[in-house]
């Protein structure tokens, strides 16, 4: 597969030529400033997005508070001659949240999940949006069983299937099924995939060499739970719907690098192939758990010097320029045919964690998320792949 270079080096300053760029609704909310975690689709050959959160007043790294939003927002997908996005503001969502799922679907966006500033929802919803009159409808799907929030999902037919992410607040390995032909539309819940919990994996469904449908997932974390320690996970696993199992799969790899995938965007491109963006650094973002781990620990035991140390340590980790964090900067496309991975472009521009992904015509649309801990990016980033 190859690029047309939209993104064609790996230097931010000298490549803006060859970068097709769209700013954010140019809100006065705080939106404009950028979101992470937001709910994102394609509806009608428009983009859709929605929620998302972020710290407009005061970084994170001193103290400033999340803020969540709710406004939806829509614009038609762009075409080569196009250098803004336009965007109308056409309604809101039932709760301002962040990091729960979204996916395109049955000609609107599902929405499942996700946090508002004080909870963990279980509801779950898909939206519609009249082609003439942009006219919002927000039409309820039945509950998930649990709460979930910074968990996975994908579409396979008419069936909606999320994983792993906080069940009931508590890193999980659960997997929820809901069949839209199901008359009881009822969530079932699948085998959980083995190993570690994971929270903010990737999950997309494509066929496998045998020709069958497979659930797949990758990358995830968890953090420390009662003394286990934290943990980030590279591998990936696939479930063959047919058989009803489980199998592990390798981590993703560009010659002999692993690339982890916690924290990155995924977007089918057609039965076989998905492409991928962004994650986190597995190395520096487990010692950042860890360090987490340890200050608990030190509470715990009343132990203020290590404690104070630690959180020195803490505030540095928060204010280091966006590529000390080593976000992964390659667009890579994986193909279940071949069970290969291959490198696209790298680009900064899409070095995010808690983007979205979505895919139209062979465009890929990279859309907000964070250039380090708590900093957002306010645009939408454009590859063409062909």
């Amino acid at each position: 597969m190859a690029v047309m270079l939209f993104v064609s080096c790996q230097c931010k300053d000298t490549c803006q030529d060859s970068i097709t760029m769209y700013p954010f609704p140019s809100a006065s909310d705080g939106s404009e400033k950028g979101l992470s975690a937001l709910y994102a689709g394609l509806a009608d050959n428009c983009i859709v997005v929605m929620g998302g959160c972020n710290f407009p007043e005061q970084p994170a790294s001193e103290g400033g508070k999340k803020r969540y939003y709710k406004s939806i927002y829509t614009a038609p997908v762009p075409t080569d001659a196009d250098t803004v996005l336009q965007w109308k503001k056409i309604g809101e969502i039932d709760d301002a949240s962040a990091y729960g799922v979204s996916l395109s679907m049955l000609g609107g966006v599902v929405c499942v999940g996700g946090t508002t500033e004080k909870k963990s929802l279980s509801t779950a919803n898909i939206i519609m949006i009249d082609k003439d009159s942009l006219e919002v409808t927000v039409n309820p799907l039945p509950d998930l069983p649990v709460t979930l929030d910074n968990m996975g999902g994908a579409v396979m037919d008419t069936m909606l299937i999320v994983a792993g992410g906080n069940a009931n607040g508590k890193p999980s390995n659960r997997v929820f099924l809901l069949d839209f032909t199901n008359l009881q539309q009822e969530w079932v819940e699948l085998p959980p995939f083995p190993g570690n919990p994971r929270v903010q994996p990737v999950c997309a469904v494509m066929t496998n060499q045998e020709g069958e449908k497979a659930f797949y997932i990758w990358g995830g974390f968890s953090p420390s739970e009662n003394d286990t320690p934290p943990t980030v996970s590279v591998n990936g696993y696939r479930y063959i719907f047919k058989e009803g199992e489980w199998e592990e799969l390798s981590a993703p790899k560009v010659g002999e690098e692993e690339i982890f995938l916690g924290g990155a965007a995924v977007t089918v491109i057609n039965d076989t192939m998905s492409a991928f963006t962004g994650g986190v650094n597995p190395h520096i973002f487990l010692k950042a758990l860890q360090r987490e781990a340890a200050i608990k620990e030190a509470l715990s035991k009343n132990d203020t010097i290590t404690e104070k140390m630690l959180r020195a340590e803490a505030k540095e980790y928060m204010i280091q320029h966006p590529e000390w964090y080593k976000f992964n900067s390659r667009v890579l496309v994986y193909n279940s045919i071949r069970n290969n991975w291959e490198e696209i472009v790298v680009t900064p521009l899409t070095a995010r964690a808690g983007a979205a992904l979505l895919h139209k015509d062979g465009e890929l649309y990279s859309v907000g998320g964070e250039t380090k801990p708590g900093i957002r990016d306010a645009h939408i980033v454009k590859v063409l792949l062909e």
